[in-house]
């Protein structure tokens, strides 16, 4: 069996684009691009802190971020392209969508943060799927799984879609990579 020494390697292609150097709002933006380029009237965006002690006083640390929209929901196959590298599962319009070349979803999650959710409703009802980088670092698996969602992620979009019947909820998690500010 011949080995394609052509292929990219994974694993380098994360860590490429974990190390773009977007700007935690900017990343952010990007992603709420999306949300608009799927016919979104309305997307909002959640910041979850945490208590965290830090000698005797205490402070708040970012938890994950929430981007919510209204749009049109991604089908299984757009969910399951959408944590690809340089792929995007919809056609884009070059000259309007900021997200041409298929990296802003990965590239903008990672840049901040280890892990990128997606909670989606649409016309394949409610499906799901994670990227974890610390996980892909160990598993060096290129395969991201979409399911249905489980109850409970059911639960955590229901309210912020309200009764829109369709959207999609991006979770940022594990963040880790926010720039130092000052105490």
């Amino acid at each position: 069996m011949e080995e394609n020494i052509f292929q990219p390697d994974y694993m380098k292609i994360l860590k490429a684009l974990r190390s773009i150097g977007h700007l935690p709002h900017d990343a952010i933006r990007d992603i709420v691009d999306n949300g608009f380029d799927a016919n979104a009237t309305e997307v909002s965006v959640y910041f979850n802190e945490k208590a965290k002690s830090a000698r005797a006083k205490e402070r708040k640390e970012l938890f994950s971020v929430y981007i919510v929209d209204n749009g049109d929901g991604m089908t299984r196959y757009e969910l399951a392209k959408s944590l690809v590298p340089a792929d995007t599962g919809r056609d884009r319009n070059i000259q309007n969508d900021l997200g041409k070349f298929g990296i802003g979803l990965l590239a903008s999650g990672l840049s901040f943060a280890n892990k990128i959710e997606i909670i989606t409703k649409g016309m394949n009802g409610y499906l799901y799927t994670s990227l974890s980088y610390s996980e892909k670092l160990q598993t060096r698996n290129p395969v991201n799984e979409v399911r249905e969602a489980t109850s409970d992620e059911i639960a955590l979009i229901k309210p912020y879609l309200k009764q829109n019947p369709s959207g999609t909820m991006v979770i940022i998690s594990e963040i880790d990579r926010l720039p130092a500010t000052r105490q």
